[in-house]
């Protein structure tokens, strides 16, 4: 399995780049997932805090709260680590995992911290085993 985090600013075409992505690669026959760290976080807001859905302030304040002030106090990398161990338990699941929403600074400085750039290429503690290269849209 391939991991490509897509790193880059609010609305700077993460997603975007990602679904082009996914549809080149299905078109060569591979499977491809794309997953944010963001779902998770609010799946939580909707389940635990009733979370409506909206991304108003209210809403994104909820996400932020939870996402970041509480759960990232406690565990910094718990996000990553989630989508981390649903990779492990599904190794052979998918070719190629797409992240596009490696825009948050503590993702950004964790990954600095726990990557090595090899040739382009990216070696991660977070990410033993697994081929990861990240993509900044700019």
């Amino acid at each position: 399995m391939k991991i490509v985090c897509i790193s880059g600013k609010a609305q700077h075409g993460k997603d975007t780049t990602a679904k082009l992505l996914e549809e080149t690669l299905k078109a060569q026959g591979n499977r491809v997932l794309i997953a944010h760290y963001g779902d998770l976080v609010k799946y939580v807001c909707k389940t635990f805090f009733g979370w409506d859905g909206k991304k108003d302030e209210k809403g994104r304040t909820l996400l932020q709260r939870v996402g970041t002030d509480k759960i990232r106090a406690v565990s910094p990398d718990y996000w990553v680590d989630f989508i981390v161990s649903i990779l492990d338990i599904f190794c052979d699941e998918w070719d190629y995992v797409l992240i596009p929403d490696t825009r948050f600074h503590y993702i950004d400085s964790s990954l600095e911290e726990q990557v090595k750039a090899i040739t382009g290429a990216i070696e991660s503690e977070l990410f033993i085993g697994y081929d990861v290269e990240i993509i900044t849209a700019e």
